[in-house]
């Protein structure tokens, strides 16, 4: 019970942040590219492909080129959330959610490593064993002598924390990573991040598309 109660407590202190802030987003992540592709598809229906014109395609591509943009803005909010959680939102002006999502992942993160170091064995800890002045063959004595002595019991105990630790950070990172794909899009959505068409002619005379974007 008092392993259970260390994996969950982290995560109970900050579920309810999690859930505020991923509710307040409102706009739900929508793929632009493929809505932008059927759409020129239904406004070119009865067009023959052999039939257009460089100008044409150009003007097609400068067309698929904006929701390119857009959906590359998205997943750069949402990697760099999943990454460290909060960055996504930074970059998007949501500071509250950011500081939110960061100071869930340093909470857990922190709590991992005290839950992990208070079940290692009292001969190993700071109080009994000084890591800064004790000679290094002294304290791989004591770590040998301490892994010796464990018991599967003991190691369970040990990988239960580790292992909850890193299943609430992926979640946290997780509930990061989609606020900061729908505030992205939200923020696209609004108008408050904008892009400009581009040639797929631009450049040194290949295709591509580059990124331009005004806030």
């Amino acid at each position: 019970m008092k392993y259970r109660i260390q994996l969950l407590l982290p995560f109970l202190l900050v579920l309810p942040g999690l859930v505020m802030a991923e509710s307040g987003t409102a706009s739900r992540y929508r793929d632009p590219v493929a809505a932008e592709m059927s759409a020129i598809v239904r406004d070119n229906a009865d067009t023959v492909i052999s039939d257009l014109t460089f100008g044409e395609v150009d003007e097609l591509m400068k067309r698929l080129s904006v929701p390119i943009q857009e959906a590359a803005y998205v997943e750069k909010s949402k990697t760099a959330s999943w990454m460290m959680p909060g960055k996504g939102q930074f970059m998007n002006e949501d500071v509250v959610s950011g500081i939110l999502f960061m100071t869930a992942d340093i909470v857990v993160a922190a709590g991992t490593l005290i839950g992990t170091y208070f079940l290692l064995p009292e001969e190993l800890q700071f109080s009994n064993l000084d890591y800064l002045n004790a000679p290094y063959s002294e304290i791989k004595a004591s770590w040998e002598s301490a892994a010796n002595a464990a018991t599967l019991k003991d190691s369970l105990a040990h990988f239960g924390v580790f292992s909850g630790g890193m299943i609430l950070r992926s979640i946290i990172s997780g509930f990061s990573a989609s606020h900061a794909g729908r505030l992205a899009q939200q923020r696209i959505d609004e108008g408050v991040v904008t892009f400009e068409p581009i040639s797929a002619f631009a450049g040194h005379g290949g295709l591509g598309f580059g990124a331009r974007m005004k806030y």
